[in-house]
């Protein structure tokens, strides 16, 4: 909730929902523990 913006460079096709996202909506991101994900600045 502290409003961080997450960017990704690919979009998630396998999933098709007929409510998508829109701006200002509120989303939450996880990632498995073994994604290997860093994140920066």
């Amino acid at each position: 909730d502290d409003g961080q913006v997450v960017r990704a460079s690919t979009m998630n096709a396998a999933r098709i929902t007929e409510d998508p996202l829109s701006w200002n909506d509120r989303a939450w991101v996880s990632f498995r523990p073994d994604a290997g994900v860093v994140l920066t600045r």
